[in-house]
């Protein structure tokens, strides 16, 4: 019966437009997570070509990586929306909750051609093995223990990437129709807990803990 509101101030960003929440539409009733915000960076982190000393800390490695594949911000912006959502839908017959993030696309060409550079960038990478399904492009890794059933996969359609830590769940949300409504966007506890605050400008989170804790 607790509830806790969490305001935070972030530093100014980038203007990414307004938050859109698309990503919604992929919520069920049974969602423990839902999460949006603007992939747009402070200015001042700048894509290695961009900047002599590159990014601080873990951000620098990670676009470090993206540079090694000679993709560049260009490229992405071109191929992907600037929202990133985080989803979390856990049914009553699951023995744990599916997890997954998603990016809208932009133009599928770019889109692809992106991903398959990603898919390829290191000697560590060569796992992903690549296919196609009803116009919908995969790439999947073998678990990395057989121990745990962990399959990273990740789908990408004319309107979404999405990646997730096991095939079903990719495959289940890309194919989700595009008209689909947000069940969980129609229950009482989101529409209550959404009206505790402003409308979110650069990133929305909500969690259900009571849902959680039944699980």
């Amino acid at each position: 019966k607790i509830h806790v509101v969490l305001f935070r101030a972030p530093p100014r960003l980038e203007d990414g437009g307004a938050l859109t929440r698309s990503s919604l539409a992929l919520e069920t009733a049974d969602s423990c997570l839902y999460a949006a915000g603007n992939l747009q960076r402070p200015a001042a982190f700048l894509w290695p070509q961009q900047s002599e000393n590159g990014a601080p800390g873990p951000w620098g490695g990670f676009l470090s990586a993206f540079a090694a594949t000679g993709i560049t911000k260009a490229d992405w912006e071109a191929a992907f929306g600037s929202e990133l959502g985080a989803i979390g839908n856990w049914p009553a017959d699951s023995r744990k909750p599916d997890v997954f993030l998603t990016v809208e696309v932009k133009d599928f060409g770019k889109a692809k051609a992106v991903l398959q550079k990603l898919a390829t960038a290191s000697p560590e990478s060569g796992g992903w093995s690549s296919s196609e399904k009803d116009g919908v492009v995969y790439y999947k890794q073998p678990p990395p223990n057989p121990m745990v059933p962990v399959t990273p996969t990740i789908g990408l359609s004319n309107r979404a990437l999405i990646a997730g830590l096991d095939a079903a769940t990719v495959e289940n949300a890309i194919q989700r129709p595009a008209a689909q409504k947000s069940s969980l966007a129609a229950t009482e506890n989101f529409k209550k807990a959404e009206s505790w605050l402003p409308t979110a400008k650069q990133s929305f989170v909500y969690f259900d803990l009571p849902l959680l804790y039944e699980r």
